[in-house]
């Protein structure tokens, strides 16, 4: 195996030895690929900032009350507001419904 310069990984014919055969063949193609992929996710991880990616809590607003905190309930149609509890959700409504529009995309992927 063999690495360029831009970090992606490439694969190399090995001509000085002949195929390997049968259950032999699969096994040494699977360490291949375990290995590939090990390099690969291994190789992301510490391209960001120099190590693994450590993912940082975020804190959001409601949009009834103002409260922030780290674990809000989110609109079920547009996935965009934030609220703390149902009851600042049902007050928030009639205010919210104007520009709530259900977006799929983000729907499903918040899902």
């Amino acid at each position: 195996m063999t690495t360029n310069t831009s970090h992606h990984t490439s694969l190399s014919l090995d001509t000085k030895h002949p195929p390997q055969k049968g259950h032999e063949q699969k096994r040494h193609e699977q360490q291949q690929r375990q290995n590939h992929h090990h390099h690969h996710h291994h190789h992301q991880q510490q391209q960001q900032q120099g190590g693994p990616v450590r993912l940082m809590p975020v804190e959001f607003e409601c949009a009834n009350c103002g409260k922030r905190a780290y674990n809000m309930k989110s609109c079920t149609r547009c996935w965009w507001a934030k609220y703390c509890n149902r009851e600042c959700q049902g007050s928030h409504w009639g205010l919210h419904k104007r520009e709530c529009q259900k977006d799929v995309t983000r729907s499903q992927y918040y899902k």
